[in-house]
């Protein structure tokens, strides 16, 4: 599974004037290159963001008949739902521009959600461009399939997704990883980045073009916006049962405190989440060659650019059987989120206190000591 923050990078290395990344189970009309040119001929730097629509399925039709687009968009729009929670599978970009975001995006594994509501809301937060919601002009279609980690054979599968989004916060690592990331690095929380958050909204309309850039007022205030245009949204509202309330959709709520990466193993084997924290035991099993033999080395987070040029080096050589022994939790985490072989080490200085062992960053006074 790629992880997004690389291909954001190389998506930024492009010459091209415009980036796209788009999802590879989503299906594109001609309406994207005519909502691009009016955002590009409108603002000089920006971002597109759009929401996709789901559907069961598509009608039995030719991409050879000349009504194809046209049955598959009334299709869609009538049969299909929003997906206003989420669900942001395009993002389009001019390369020439400033940052996106102001912080470093983390390690987020593609397709594992949070990733998408992130680049949004920072790219918003960070107001170095114009973030434009073309949910409305540009109609990207999704048809509904299994996850692999759902199984497809269960007759109650679209249940079995949804809890799978929901409940499996703490039950899939990867999902958990990247929910962990987003509220570990920016200001990103609760949901907040959907499209619905963008400042800039294309419509529908009858001017010349066929097209209407609104600016939100207040972005994010109304859950059910796109509900009067949209057959279906997953923010319909709702009339609770024996209440006058109406209700548009849920909000997903992670507090930080119950997505807590572990550094010391419980005391019961059965109490490790996800088989963690790793353990120099769980390593040795993994990383160990045909010969039975593992590279170890040992440092703290501040010598965490050295650790990355020698992991570097030790790939180009084609050597994978090494393990690193953090000296303090804070290298424990930094290596743990990138998928690195690391386990939390608090015995090599028998009874020297690991504090000041954490404290002696490279360079620093406790170092020269």
């Amino acid at each position: 599974v790629p992880l997004f923050n690389s291909m954001i990078q190389r998506a930024n290395d492009s010459s091209a004037l415009i980036t796209v990344i788009i999802n590879g189970d989503i299906l594109l009309f001609e309406d994207f290159y005519t909502t691009l040119n009016k955002v590009v001929s409108t603002f000089r730097d920006f971002l597109i963001v759009g929401a996709r629509y789901d559907v069961d399925g598509l009608p039995n039709v030719q991409e050879t008949d000349p009504d194809y687009t046209s049955q598959i968009r009334r299709h869609v729009l009538e049969h299909g739902t929003l997906h206003t929670y989420g669900g942001m599978d395009i993002w389009a970009w001019n390369t020439d521009g400033p940052r996106l975001f102001g912080p470093i995006m983390p390690h987020f594994v593609f397709g594992r959600g949070k990733y998408d509501n992130w680049l949004t809301h920072e790219t918003i937060a960070a107001g170095h461009r114009q973030v434009v919601d073309v949910s409305e002009t540009c109609l990207t279609v999704h048809i509904r399939h299994d996850y692999h980690l759902v199984s497809p054979d269960d007759s109650k599968r679209r249940r079995l997704l949804a809890q799978f989004w929901s409940e499996g916060k703490k039950t899939k690592f990867e999902l958990f990883v990247n929910i962990y990331l987003s509220l570990q690095v920016g200001t990103y929380k609760n949901q907040l980045g959907s499209v619905l958050y963008a400042p800039w909204k294309l419509a529908l309309c009858f001017e010349v073009g066929g097209m209407c850039l609104l600016q939100r007022r207040r972005p994010g205030i109304c859950p059910c916006e796109f509900s009067s245009f949209s057959s279906a949204t997953q923010t319909d509202p709702v009339i609770k049962d024996g209440s006058r309330v109406i209700q548009c959709g849920t909000k997903s709520v992670e507090n930080p405190e119950d997505f807590i990466i572990p550094v010391v193993p419980e005391e019961k084997v059965e109490d490790r989440n996800f088989g963690l924290p790793l353990t120099l035991e769980d390593l040795l099993q993994k990383q160990a060659d045909d010969s039975n033999t593992v590279i170890l080395t040992a440092l703290n987070f501040g010598y965490r650019a050295i650790m990355m040029n020698w992991i570097c080096n030790m790939r180009h050589l084609g050597v994978s059987n090494f393990i690193i022994a953090a000296l303090d939790e804070d290298l424990y985490k930094w290596a743990f989120v990138r998928g690195l072989p690391v386990y939390f080490e608090t015995t090599i200085f028998g009874e020297l206190d690991n504090s000041l062992v954490a404290h002696a960053s490279y360079g620093t006074d406790a170092f020269k000591q």
